[in-house]
């Protein structure tokens, strides 16, 4: 299984990494399972005040509330959007143990399968996943997805992203 990033989500991607690269910044992704493929193929960047040294998904500010709305308005379904990601500014793109916890936390709130993606100040990519345990017991986090992704630039992409984390 791999995760394969459409070259349209990989520009938002990258733009939201780009409009801050010394701070992380977070984002949500649309992803579907085609063949043997993650695919990655939406994503939908929330209003954030971008600094520090940490993108958590905090419920209690109405992060998935935000989310929901947003693919609600979209006529799409929650339950495609499974990836949560983050740019990691000043260290390495493995994922921190804050990192694991959130998308544990995700995966078990919604009982299905997550991805979370890392991406560095430089665009480098790394994926990971996380599935409740279908019992109960300790949840399932593998740290062995492989991500593919296009490469392009589109000012105009940038802009729009800076424009949606304005908000």
């Amino acid at each position: 299984m791999e995760l394969c990033i459409t070259l349209d989500a990989w520009l938002h991607i990258k733009a939201a990494v780009d409009f801050d690269a010394d701070s992380e910044v977070a984002f949500f992704g649309r992803a579907l399972v085609v063949d043997e493929t993650i695919l990655l193929d939406d994503i939908l960047i929330p209003p954030q005040e971008v600094g520090g040294a940490h993108a958590e998904l905090d419920v209690a500010r109405g992060d998935l509330d935000w989310l929901l709305t947003q693919i609600m308005a979209r006529g799409d379904q929650p339950e495609n959007w499974r990836v949560w990601g983050h740019s990691h500014a000043k260290m390495p793109t493995s994922p921190s143990a804050q990192d694991s916890a959130t998308l544990r936390m995700l995966a078990r709130t919604r009982q299905t399968w997550a991805v979370g993606l890392v991406v560095g100040a430089t665009h480098e990519p790394t994926g990971w996943s996380a599935a409740p345990h279908p019992v109960g017991g300790a949840d399932i986090v593998s740290f062995t997805l492989p991500v593919v992704r296009d490469e392009y630039h589109d000012p105009a992409i940038a802009d729009a992203v800076a424009r949606t984390m304005r908000a």
